[in-house]
């Protein structure tokens, strides 16, 4: 007889982005994303210096939840403005999308 199940996918979810190698990805990811100078805007963000984000992404420093909430708003902020000028550069073509 098997034993109840319990935990759910979102459980399974939140557990797997709580790995501090999914979190050091995650940061080295949005660095690169941002492209030249995210690794600075990065640790702007999470208000540390560029040589702290460097501990962080090789596991010398934990990486909390505060540091990735503050890097996901970054890239709101960034793909917010990304969009916006998309939607600028589609209007002077004269492009209703």
């Amino acid at each position: 007889m098997q034993g109840p199940v319990t935990g759910s996918s979102n459980e399974e979810q939140r557990a797997t982005l709580a790995s501090p190698v999914v979190r050091m990805v995650g940061l080295e990811r949005a660095a690169e994303l941002l492209g030249k100078g995210g690794q600075k805007e990065v640790a702007d963000a999470i208000g540390i210096s560029s040589r702290g984000l460097r501990y962080k992404t090789d596991g010398r420093s934990p990486i909390d939840g505060t540091d990735l909430v503050f890097t996901a708003k970054l890239l709101n902020a960034r793909s917010a403005a990304l969009a916006e000028h998309a939607r600028k550069l589609r209007e002077a073509a004269g492009v209703v999308a």
